[in-house]
C-alpha cells in the first residue's frame, strides 16, 4: 500500500522532463533524504510548517535546487498514517522515484 502511495506521488508530483539517469538518481536521493528527515522530525513532535521551515531556511535547509520539492514532500510525510513512518519509508521512496521514468 505506501509503495503504491508513494508511487502515486511520484507520479503526480514530481514531474521531471528529459531528465538524465545521472540527474534522476541525484534527485530521487536528495529527495528521498527530505523524506528522511521530514519522518524524523515528525517523529520528534515537530509541526508542520516547522519541518518545511527547517528544511528550507538554515543550517539543515537542503541544496536551493531542491528546496521547491520540500512542501509537497513533507505534506506527503504528514499525510502518512503513524504507522508507516519507519525507517524504510525514504529507502521505499526513493526505490520507487528511481523506477519510474516518463
Amino acid at each position: 500500500m505506501i509503495r503504491l502511495a508513494i508511487l502515486g506521488f511520484c507520479l503526480a508530483a514530481m514531474p521531471a522532463l528529459a531528465e538524465t539517469d545521472a540527474e534522476r538518481e541525484e534527485r530521487c536521493a536528495a529527495q528521498a533524504g527530505i523524506v528522511e528527515q521530514a519522518v524524523a522530525l515528525r517523529g520528534k513532535g515537530t509541526a508542520r510548517a516547522a519541518v518545511t521551515e527547517a528544511l528550507t531556511d538554515g543550517e539543515t535547509a537542503v541544496q536551493a535546487r531542491f528546496r521547491p520539492s520540500v512542501k509537497p514532500l513533507v505534506d506527503w510525510v504528514f499525510a502518512l498514517e503513524e504507522s508507516q513512518l519507519t525507517p524504510e519509508v525514504a529507502s521505499v521512496f526513493e526505490a520507487s522515484c528511481r523506477d519510474y521514468k516518463q
